[in-house]
């Protein structure tokens, strides 16, 4: 009798434990800012003081998924996927050129203004060339 109650006893616990589980995990979740549309501003190339026009347009968001498209001033289209982090905190993106051997334009930012400015660095990665880093700033 003694034993059929100590194991009740655990048994409590550990539906106990589950349920706060459950409910503090989605208590916690951050829902994903949208950050859909088009944002506008300038980029600066490392060693170079001349700024640069750039547009970044989010085409499409599923959740944190992200589908990135970069205009810059002096280089080609770059499209590709990008992901906002769970803390809303910053975006990366992984986009590249059209054609064999394109470059890529690899973006890293932060974000602020509830999802309305993006700043960060970006690399341009082409093969047979050395990179070519610098800092953006771009809002909505």
């Amino acid at each position: 009798m003694i034993a059929q109650r100590h194991s009740r006893s655990w048994a409590m616990v550990a539906l106990t434990a589950g349920l706060v589980v459950a409910l503090v995990r989605p208590l916690a979740a951050v829902p994903p800012l949208s950050l859909l549309g088009t944002f506008s501003g300038s980029y600066v190339q490392s060693g170079s003081g001349t700024p640069h026009t750039l547009q970044i347009e989010i085409e499409k968001q599923h959740r944190r998924r992200l589908r990135v498209s970069v205009f810059a001033m002096n280089q080609p289209e770059y499209q590709g996927p990008g992901k906002l982090s769970k803390d809303n905190g910053t975006v990366t993106a992984k986009t590249r050129a059209t054609g064999k051997g394109a470059p890529r334009f690899l973006v890293t930012a932060t974000v602020s203004d509830s999802g309305h400015t993006l700043a960060g660095g970006y690399t341009i990665r082409s093969k047979g060339r050395a990179d070519v880093t610098g800092t953006f700033s771009v809002a909505r």
